[in-house]
């Protein structure tokens, strides 16, 4: 076994290496780094543990943590694979009870059943983790194009096989309990296989990975758990249809965008129809929070404004405050954000 882990480092060094040569790193494939480095060090320190060839005990509670930080980094690395963005107080939340546990560890002053309590939690997380983000992606994939069912036939796979080789070493672990110490070695080891699968598809198929990422992404997402977010919400693709067209409608004829305290259930109300399947509608279609969609208007409806305007004397921020807006401040960010210049800079060159 041991001849099984040193190969086992020297591989994951090596993907490493192809990784790290890349130029241009994705988020994604930042994180995959860290998440193979962790097994790198795991499989580095079990090598050094086993059979006595290094005896200390510090090392040995930072072994057993790393082990279970496995949950958390699946969950980080398909957020960021699937997503895009990421909640950072969020996601640092996933990692708290392996922090404690390292700091327990360290303390000596926590009990032995406290301690088995938080490795009974770490290793029962991991499933829960896999049952999550199949559920998550499945969803996903009944919505997007054919790339995305593709990625998902794709990773479904690795999924499942993880799932079962970790619910295999619940089993022998707690209730079996033989032949422990070697289950552990051969379940780290597909753990690994597992992770350095991921690393390799990744790495062959970067460009088309981060495209699909570029056009899934939507600004009002920042983890994983949105993907679901209108899961029941009851509106169909025919009826968000609908809905959209007499949305755009309503914005072109009756300019509600130009009242500065437009809001969502005041628009809703108008379209007669719920909020909750109007915020659907601007999230999923048109790829944008009911404020950035508003504000889209309001910004066109100044330019159109500005150069129709015979009243030389009237202002930019006039015409802002006409057009909606509310502060001199927030009118100069969106347009920016919208164009791409500040209001001077835009009419300067036109």
């Amino acid at each position: 076994m041991k001849t099984i882990l040193l190969v086992g480092v020297i591989q994951g060094l090596f993907v490493l290496a192809l990784l790290l040569i890349r130029s241009n790193k994705s988020a994604t494939e930042r994180i995959l780094l860290f998440w193979l480095s962790l097994i790198v060090l795991h499989l580095g320190f079990s090598y050094l543990l086993r059979d006595g060839l290094v005896a200390n005990p510090i090392l040995a509670v930072l072994n057993s943590t790393v082990s279970f930080v496995q949950g958390p980094m699946l969950y980080l690395y398909f957020t960021s694979l699937y997503v895009g963005k990421i909640g950072r107080l969020k996601m640092s939340l996933h990692f708290l009870p392996a922090v404690l546990l390292l700091i327990f560890q360290f303390s000596g002053q926590t009990s032995p059943g406290l301690i088995n309590a938080f490795y009974i939690y770490l290793m029962a997380a991991v499933p829960l983790y896999i049952l999550w983000i199949f559920r998550c992606l499945w969803l996903i994939s009944k919505n997007e194009g054919e790339q995305w069912k593709s990625i998902f036939n794709w990773t479904k796979i690795p999924l499942i096989g993880l799932g079962i080789i970790w619910l295999t070493f619940l089993v022998f672990e707690y209730l079996v309990r033989q032949d422990v110490v070697e289950v552990r070695s051969y379940f780290f080891i597909s753990v690994t296989a597992f992770v350095y699968l991921m690393a390799l598809h990744l790495y062959r198929n970067g460009a088309s990975v981060q495209a699909i990422q570029n056009e899934r992404t939507d600004p009002s997402v920042d983890n994983l758990e949105a993907a679901v977010k209108y899961r029941k919400s009851g509106l169909t693709a025919s009826k968000a249809q609908v809905l959209h067209e007499s949305m755009l409608t309503y914005m072109k004829e009756e300019r509600p965008f130009l009242d500065s305290e437009l809001s969502l259930n005041q628009l809703a109300a108008a379209l007669q129809t719920r909020s909750n399947h109007l915020s659907q509608v601007i999230n999923e279609v048109e790829q944008k929070s009911f404020n950035d969609f508003v504000n889209s208007y309001r910004i066109k409806a100044f330019v159109d404004m500005y150069n129709s305007s015979e009243d030389e004397k009237k202002s930019l921020l006039g015409l802002a405050y006409d057009c909606g807006f509310t502060s001199k401040s927030t009118f100069n960010r969106i347009f920016k954000k919208e164009l791409g210049q500040s209001p001077t800079e835009y009419f300067q060159k036109a």
